[in-house]
């Protein structure tokens, strides 16, 4: 099955901005259900050379995604661009 999935990450580093930032991205993932979904895009954003070693490790703003919304598609989509957004300060 096919499946369209929102996430939105908060506090990571990312290199170039002096702010943890957060995102949003909606993956198209091909899968048996909603959640094996959910944990493939999850998986699929951590292992994005664009985080690698980017998390954040502060005790106070640790960094987490978020599975907002799954869809089921009839046909398999493409990933969207990420869309950062600077985190407000603790």
């Amino acid at each position: 099955m096919n499946f369209a999935v929102f996430l939105m990450g908060e506090n990571f580093l990312i290199n170039g901005q002096p702010a943890l930032q957060g995102f949003f991205i909606t993956k198209g993932i091909e899968a048996i259900n909603e959640e094996a979904a959910a944990a493939q895009a999850v998986d699929a954003v951590r292992a994005d050379p664009l985080f690698f070693g980017t998390a954040s490790s502060i005790v106070a703003a640790p960094s987490t995604i978020t599975v907002k919304v799954v869809h089921q598609l009839q046909h398999l989509m493409s990933d969207t661009d990420y869309l950062f957004f600077p985190m407000e300060e603790p």
